[in-house]
């Protein structure tokens, strides 16, 4: 801070570089309030010789949003300064100085300010004073601007030396900084001599900046394979265990459930973190806390070894012998309005059902809370007696909007509650005998998804989701047909919307045949339409086996209101049944039937155009 107020006095004013310095070993000496308020002082005195007076008046805001970033650039260049000296090894200083000025500049532009005033100053000193020379102060400025200007430090790697045993791995990250970030850490979770003013619970609360900013450069590092082994191999893990079980600060332990979640993207350090039983344990205790971000982590974490198969079962097992997992992510659905957190969960929770269809059936019947194991302090004291689909559907209505990524995730959830038969009744026995699943994926289909204003390729981009929803309503229609909610009159809009959805399969089929004529395809690229026409025959079965199931249940009324409002006509009649023929010939059958005592012209011309019909009923005739 001292040195900002003075380069940047001497900026302005003129004076000799030496001058200045004189000025900073003097005032160095004064205690630490009486350097702030020296220092601030030296800056309003610098600001008002300036020749832009008027204007830095008039900007007042912005000038002390200005003074605020450069003296956080400033502490941003200490802080690289600082530790290119405890890295102490070869071609390190060219990654500080752009570290530093990177730092810095994204402070705004009084930080960039800062950084580049502090950088001229220290090269026009030690150009003078070292005797490293000019070559070595142009490099070290090349490197100051590209930092400056946002380029990655990592652009200047060190070059090995008297030091280079405290890199970690093949990077330029040092294992001394490393060691130094834990060591506090730890003194942050146990420290040596509290102080005995402070109290214990909110010192514990506040994460200092520092500190703050340092763990969370280890928590980028992490990222790098050699980091998190360096990570294990001092126990980090560990450390994380006594900052779960003493730090009542949010952020910390978010932040070190974060360094995890990236430790255990590697096999062998995920295997290692999966094996320990208390940090597993901790871990789940984490999802009853009431901080978004440690729940996002967490969740993110458990996704990420769920997805690793050598230690799947650990966690599936551990997660089947805790019934409070359930609660508490049955509360996180219900009630999070964190659209980020509500897709992770329900990643989770996809990944569970998907691995484990006993623990799926648990979950099924769980309707009353049963917390098992040790009590979190931050979780809620009393839960209510959560219905697993209730919950699905709440949090689906909440990312429907804002994440199509995160509604093909619930839908796939409730398909997947449809392969058993406890699932189904899970969904039609609901205390609203399933109306509010059956509207909402109503809508989803006849309101939102596959819409006659949408060109017809929406298809390849919705297809998953599709299959899902109309899955769960085939199910749902099979089961519940005496439900008011399935009834025809009400459901007219839907048969229009499936047979939209076969129409654009069609138009999706036509070019894709069309693009295979015009150019042979590669391997891979043969590989990829392979599977987009896998996922759309899954969506063609569904739909089919809904629509003929609906078709089947027309009366006159309903095939009347059908053609009144538009949903059916000679050209969608005619792509039913081009697709729902010869598979599902009884329905196609029985609804010719009907139709011709609606409207006799179209079931004629219907006859025509597929002549199998009007053999079998001369047949029957």
């Amino acid at each position: 801070m001292v040195w900002t107020g003075l380069v940047f006095l001497w900026k302005c004013s003129g004076q000799r570089l030496p001058v200045v310095l004189q000025v900073s070993d003097y005032i160095q000496a004064w205690p630490g309030t009486m350097r702030l308020w020296v220092c601030i002082a030296l800056l309003c005195t610098a600001l008002c010789a300036s020749a832009d007076r008027p204007r830095i008046v008039q900007g007042a805001i912005r000038a002390g949003q200005f003074v605020r970033d450069a003296a956080r650039g400033s502490w941003d260049m200490y802080r690289a300064y600082r530790d290119m000296r405890e890295a102490n090894y070869k071609g390190a200083d060219k990654y500080f100085h752009a570290r530093g000025n990177y730092d810095a500049a994204r402070r705004g532009p009084g930080g960039a300010w800062a950084a580049r005033v502090i950088s001229d100053a220290r090269e026009n000193w030690q150009s003078g004073v070292s005797g490293r020379g000019a070559e070595d102060t142009r490099q070290d400025q090349e490197a100051n601007a590209w930092g400056r200007n946002g380029g990655d430090p990592n652009r200047y790697p060190a070059a090995g030396g008297q030091g280079e045993g405290d890199a970690v791995g093949n990077t330029v990250y040092s294992k001394h900084w490393l060691f130094s970030v834990l060591t506090r850490l730890i003194e942050v979770i146990a420290p040596a001599e509290p102080e005995p003013a402070a109290s214990p619970e909110r010192a514990r609360a506040e994460l200092d900046e520092e500190m703050e900013n340092d763990i969370c450069k280890v928590w980028d590092m992490s990222m790098d394979e050699d980091v998190a082994l360096f990570l294990q191999e001092f126990n980090a893990p560990d450390i994380f265990l006594g900052v779960f079980a003493k730090s009542k600060c949010p952020r910390l332990t978010e932040i070190c459930v974060g360094i995890l979640g990236n430790m255990a993207c590697f096999q062998d350090i995920c295997m290692s973190i999966s094996k320990d039983e208390n940090l597993g344990q901790v871990l789940l205790q984490r999802l009853c806390d009431s901080d978004s971000p440690t729940l996002l982590e967490t969740s993110r974490l458990l996704l990420t070894c769920l997805s690793q198969p050598e230690v799947a079962n650990v966690w599936v097992e551990r997660i089947r012998e805790n019934p409070s997992v359930y609660d508490c992510v049955c509360f996180i659905m219900s009630s999070s309005t964190n659209v980020e957190l509500l897709v992770k969960v329900g990643e989770v929770v996809d990944k569970l059902f998907d691995l484990d269809e006993e623990l799926m059936l648990n979950w099924i019947k769980s309707g009353t809370c049963r917390s098992v194991g040790p009590s979190v302090d931050d979780s809620p004291e009393e839960l209510p007696d959560f219905k697993i689909v209730p919950c699905i559907l709440e949090a689906a209505k909440q990312v429907r909007s804002d994440n199509p990524e995160g509604l093909d995730v619930y839908m796939h959830i409730l398909q997947l509650l449809t392969t058993v038969d406890e699932g189904i009744q899970a969904i039609v026995q609901a205390p609203d005998g399933g109306k509010d699943t059956w509207s909402l994926l109503y809508d989803l289909v006849c309101q939102e998804l596959c819409q006659p204003d949408d060109p017809p390729i929406i298809v390849q981009e919705q297809k998953t989701v599709l299959a899902s929803i109309l899955s769960v309503l085939s199910a749902m229609f099979a089961s519940q047909t005496e439900q008011e909610y399935t009834r025809m009159r009400k459901n007219m809009p839907l048969i229009g919307s499936l047979i939209r959805i076969l129409q654009y399969m069609e138009g999706c089929g036509k070019r894709a045949a069309d693009n295979s004529k015009e150019s042979e395809q590669e391997e891979t690229g043969r590989t990829d339409v392979n599977e987009e026409d896998f996922h759309l025959k899954i969506l063609k079965d569904i739909c089919c086996e809904l629509l003929s199931n609906m078709l089947q249940e027309l009366t006159k009324e309903n095939t009347l209101e059908g053609l009144h409002q538009g949903h059916l006509n000679e050209q969608t009649c005619s792509c039913a049944f081009q697709n729902l023929l010869p598979l599902y010939f009884a329905s196609v059958e029985s609804f010719l039937e009907v139709l011709r005592e609606a409207d006799q012209t179209l079931a004629d011309n219907l006859e025509k155009r597929f002549p199998s019909l009007k053999v079998h009923t001369e047949e029957c005739t």
